[in-house]
């Protein structure tokens, strides 16, 4: 997991990068990464929340 904050002219800047799918069989990564894609919505949208107060 790689979390990177950047200030850019209207605020702050959140880019996660989830990595380590490659090293999953292929019959295993797709699923993987839309299970996981489904988390991140989640959990983007509580961070969302929290910064907005």
């Amino acid at each position: 997991m790689e979390f990177r904050l950047e200030e850019i002219p209207t605020g702050t800047r959140l880019t996660v990068v989830e990595s380590g799918f490659a090293m999953l069989p292929d019959s295993r990564r797709a699923t993987a990464m839309r299970e996981n894609a489904g988390g991140w919505d989640i959990q983007t949208t509580n961070i969302k929340q929290h910064v907005e107060g």
